[in-house]
């Protein structure tokens, strides 16, 4: 039943997420990108795992940007099959169009010494997850792939998994079942 109510909560939040304004996701972003900038879990980051903001999405774009001019290290996804690695960046010119239209770094699991710009869930300082909607008790409703519960299942316990929701998402019934990795705090406009 959960997974139907799911798919059918992940329809309706498209739907909504459609009809954001681009004035309204602009703005609702520079707000979220406030917050994040002045959290203590991003001032005392030295590494950060963050997605790569899609146009619909609270933007990372300027998280990204503000996070290589402090001198921390980014991690964004990169997707191979089932599997999500985390990938070390320099600058935003070492990303490219994946499958999927989303921006990640040029990187392939089958070269194994690309593996030395790689780092599991655990350890990062800062993990900045997307979602499709999200409430403020760590629930957590995905685009529906699994990819970043699967990344995050050895670390359900950090503190320092985040969520970007426009307030507009925010959503109190998502169901959570037990392979989904409840965030510990959603950040919002």
């Amino acid at each position: 039943m959960s997974r139907l109510k799911k798919l059918l909560i992940r329809n309706l939040m498209r739907g909504r997420q459609k009809n954001l304004s681009k004035y309204y996701i602009k703005e609702a972003s520079k707000n979220i990108q406030e917050q994040i900038f002045s959290s203590e879990l991003y001032k005392n980051a030295k590494k950060i795992f963050t997605y790569v903001s899609m146009p619909r999405e609270p933007s990372t774009i300027e998280i990204i940007e503000q996070a290589f001019n402090e001198g921390k290290e980014v991690y964004v996804p990169k997707c191979e099959g089932l599997n999500m690695y985390a990938v070390k960046i320099y600058n935003l010119d070492d990303l490219r169009p994946g499958k999927l239209g989303i921006l990640e770094p040029d990187w392939r699991s089958d070269k194994p010494e690309n593996f030395s710009e790689t780092l599991t869930a655990k350890e990062f300082d800062l993990i900045i997850v997307p979602c499709l909607s999200a409430y403020f008790d760590g629930r957590r409703l995905g685009h529906g792939m699994g990819y970043y519960d699967r990344f995050l299942a050895d670390c359900r316990k950090n503190k320092n998994i985040i969520c970007l929701c426009f307030y507009k998402m925010l959503r109190s019934d998502i169901p959570m079942n037990e392979d989904d990795v409840y965030v510990s705090k959603v950040f919002t406009d």
